[in-house]
């Protein structure tokens, strides 16, 4: 029972350190994400939007960013060289197609021309009202976005949300090693009180 109760404290305390370790290795392997945000997450065909970036690379031979409405090549609203920080500040204007939910691509290639990267940065745009004349949606209701005057969020915040969820695992980490801790020092305590069989 002793021997059961010391590998259980060990392998807690292993867990608890391990956990920690595996989410900045996930944090790490992601690297850093590129983000495009729109000023308006709904907006009439026609509309003007404009937005923010960061994170597009400024090397000598990496293409414009360019948004593409819907798919990775998709038509494109907008092309432009990033600052030197990697930030861009695109202008477009909404395309004249049905009510319902598009994405936008900020898109940029490499000198071999394969995608940056950390790319595409993503948002979502509510182009009209998708509820009337029962368009269908091209992407999910209920998507990211509080509306006019608001920036819509982007996919490119995925450290954000490893970062968030560290409170979660280092608690967990926490109590995995406070739990093994407290087995090891009770199998010490017992020992030390137990009287020796004759």
């Amino acid at each position: 029972m002793r021997d059961m109760r010391r590998k259980l404290a060990i392998m807690l305390i292993l867990g608890g350190a391990a956990l920690p370790l595996a989410l900045v290795s996930l944090a790490y392997a992601c690297g850093v994400l590129a983000t495009v945000h729109l000023n308006r997450s709904a907006v009439a065909s026609g509309a003007s939007v404009s937005g923010f970036g960061n994170n597009y690379s400024t090397k000598p031979k990496a293409s414009a960013v360019v948004l593409r409405f819907n798919s990775r090549t998709g038509r494109a609203l907008w092309s432009g060289a990033p600052d030197q920080n990697g930030n861009i500040a695109p202008r477009f204007t909404a395309p004249r197609v049905r009510p319902g939910y598009y994405v936008v691509d900020a898109t940029q290639t490499s000198a071999t021309g394969t995608p940056v990267a950390g790319t595409p940065g993503r948002a979502v745009l509510r182009i009209g009202n998708p509820h009337r004349h029962g368009a269908a949606a091209a992407w999910p209701i209920g998507t990211p976005g509080s509306g006019t005057g608001s920036y819509a969020t982007s996919s490119g915040s995925g450290i954000a949300g490893l970062a968030g969820s560290g409170v979660l695992v280092g608690s967990l980490s926490g109590v995995l090693l406070a739990g093994g801790a407290l087995l090891l020092l009770g199998d010490r305590r017992r020992g030390q009180h137990s009287v020796p069989a004759f």
